[in-house]
């Protein structure tokens, strides 16, 4: 896989970050706020001291060792993946051009458009973008996954949390699909949370053998803002939840070192910055010279922008460009503002306008274009007096130019006459797909979801 980039993090010292991870764990440990947890790692025999977990510095590095060892190599190249994210609150209304919350209503009609896109083979896959305001808040992340059952063909199932889990398990069952799980653990060096409470869970119930962890600590405000600290801080909240989920019996746990900048003056995330950017290409060195791991999908098409436009396309396109020179091939959130927390059906088709773009450059000067013969290619110009209709011109220029479907291109006379703007054309494409598309889960699987949720609705408000 050709990257151009590993030029702007050779100065980073993975070596360093591997010591301080080591160091880390078998001189700070972990918090463990659980007793339940603090006795199963002691059962388990992990060092407990004062409620922070301790991890031998032998077995640190075994574990990361392994995980290298075990790792396959890179393929040469991959084909391009593009995900739509599913967390978001808003949508960017294309009729009234303004931010509101997400509703039942909204949230049908735009996973009908990702499923649409999904089936195309535009998305490698396809999610309910999120989580509907017009219901009770504790059945929305219900109503969410019965969305996308509904509207999507194999959409993912999550329990979120260990109250969620037997509902969101009899959903999985209906649809004959299992759930998806993820540790997130807590910064700095926190092992704890709801989601390592739902692995736990899961396991003891024998719905699961593994699962993935990754850390997501905020340079300057949960992470030292020093690369080499930082870095060693996510490297060893990232192994430390793993050896801590092994030892309670996990077959197999893939962990991942992750990292997040913020703006310091607000303290909030910050999406599609210059410094996102470079984290993106660290993350890459860090993970597969320390742990053996490929590349995860880049956030690349995020943004903290909350409607389409100059930040928007700028974040975007930046970040996007950046991970493709560097080797990456997966990237998600598109269709995403504001983060992941507004969704946006015009800015989807311009995220894929982006994209292209991008991957364009990334293709760089490609060998078939320079294949011919240099004298009759000319010549067949020079009798012509023009080069529009020439054999190789016919033959190459769809493959040679990136044609966007919604960036005008044309002459300004062209478009006085017809002055649409890039927002109204990216609109029409998402009815078009909507229109266009057919699926829905038979009414049988839909009524047993319903009667789950109305189940959890009593279970749920009386906190069990």
């Amino acid at each position: 896989m050709i990257d151009h980039l590993t030029a702007l993090v050779d100065e980073l010292d993975t070596a360093r970050i591997r010591e301080g991870a080591i160091r880390l764990l078998s001189e700070i440990g972990m918090a463990v706020p659980s007793p339940e947890v603090v006795r199963r790692l002691q059962a388990a025999g992990v060092q407990i001291e004062k409620g922070r977990a301790f991890f031998r510095p032998e077995a640190v590095a075994a574990f990361m060792d392994r995980r290298r060892q075990e790792a396959a190599p890179e393929p040469a190249e991959q084909p391009l993946r593009l995900e739509a994210g599913s967390h978001c609150l808003y949508e960017f209304c294309p009729e009234k051009r303004r931010v509101q919350p997400l509703t039942m209503a909204s949230l049908e009609r735009w996973t009908r458009l990702v499923g649409a896109l999904r089936t195309r083979g535009t998305l490698a896959s396809a999610f309910c973008p999120g989580t509907p305001s017009d219901v009770p808040p504790h059945l929305a992340p219900l109503w969410q996954q019965f969305i996308g059952a509904r509207f999507l063909a194999d959409p993912p199932i999550y329990a979120y949390s260990p109250a969620y889990a037997p509902h969101a398990s009899a959903m999985a069952e209906v649809l004959g699909r299992e759930l998806s799980v993820g540790v997130h653990p807590i910064s700095p060096l926190v092992l704890g949370g709801d989601e390592l409470a739902l692995a736990l869970r899961l396991l003891d119930e024998g719905r699961i053998k593994t699962t993935g962890v990754a850390p997501m600590p905020v340079m300057g405000v949960t992470a030292p803002l020093d690369w080499v600290a930082a870095w060693a801080q996510a490297l060893a909240e990232a192994v430390g939840t793993g050896l801590a989920l092994e030892a309670a019996g996990m077959e197999r746990v893939w962990v991942l070192a992750a990292l997040y900048v913020a703006d310091l003056r607000s303290g909030t995330f910050v999406f599609g910055s210059a410094e996102h950017a470079l984290i993106t290409l660290a993350e890459a060195k860090v993970n597969r010279e320390l742990l053996g791991s490929a590349r995860r999908g880049a956030k690349a098409i995020d943004t903290t922008a909350k409607e389409p436009g100059p930040q928007a396309a700028i974040e975007k396109t930046a970040h996007t460009l950046a991970a493709l020179l560097g080797g990456y091939r997966s990237l998600n959130c598109v269709a995403s503002l504001a983060i992941d927390e507004i969704f946006s059906p015009e800015q989807l088709f311009i995220d894929l306008d982006i994209v292209a773009h991008c991957e364009r450059i990334a293709r760089g000067v490609e060998g078939r274009f320079g294949e011919g013969d240099v004298v009759a290619l000319v010549q067949e110009g020079v009798d012509a007096q023009q080069y529009l209709t020439a054999e190789a011109t016919l033959d190459r220029f769809r493959a040679f130019h990136q044609a966007s479907a919604t960036f005008d291109r044309r002459s300004t006379g062209s478009w006085l006459a017809d002055p649409r703007t890039e927002l109204d054309r990216a609109r029409d494409l998402a009815q078009e797909a909507i229109d266009g598309y057919q699926y829905e889960l038979d009414q049988n699987r839909q009524r047993a979801l319903k009667e789950i949720i109305a189940r959890a609705d009593a279970a749920l408000r009386l906190g069990g």
